[in-house]
């Protein structure tokens, strides 16, 4: 696959990570499942910058 298709796709998956972690975190107002969605996002970014 093309990396260029690859990346945009993890931009997009990464707006609607962050997205989801604000709604839960708003919602529920817990913080474990807030924590779990930063480690998500923060893995995301690495694969974004290789």
């Amino acid at each position: 696959m093309n990396k260029k298709i690859i990346k945009k796709a993890l931009k997009m998956y990464k707006t609607l990570v962050s997205g989801l972690s604000g709604f839960f975190s708003w919602c529920l107002d817990e913080e474990i499942g807030y924590y779990e969605l930063e480690d998500h996002k923060n893995l995301v970014n690495i694969a974004l910058n290789e």
